[in-house]
């Protein structure tokens, strides 16, 4: 178990906050992260791909560049391997 659990674990059990709010504070601080770091690397590679440059494929492009940026963050915090 890494610190972070271990915090969690000690206020959880210490009634200082529900694991919902827990939750919400490290998805508003985690979602502006990924939403700027997939727009950066979309406007670039994008254009350097020379992919087809119409509105509706850039967000396509990116909308599925931000889900799998944010399901591999997930896997990645929830992986046990050590």
């Amino acid at each position: 178990m890494d610190d972070k659990e271990e915090v969690v674990k000690r206020e959880r059990l210490a009634g200082i906050y529900r694991l919902s709010a827990y939750f919400l504070a490290i998805i508003t601080t985690e979602i502006p992260v990924f939403i700027i770091t997939s727009t950066g690397f979309i406007i670039i590679a994008y254009w350097m791909a020379n992919l087809m440059r119409t509105a509706l494929n850039f967000f396509l492009v990116w909308l599925t560049v931000l889900t799998f940026a944010y399901a591999c963050q997930v896997i990645n915090d929830n992986c046990m391997c050590e």
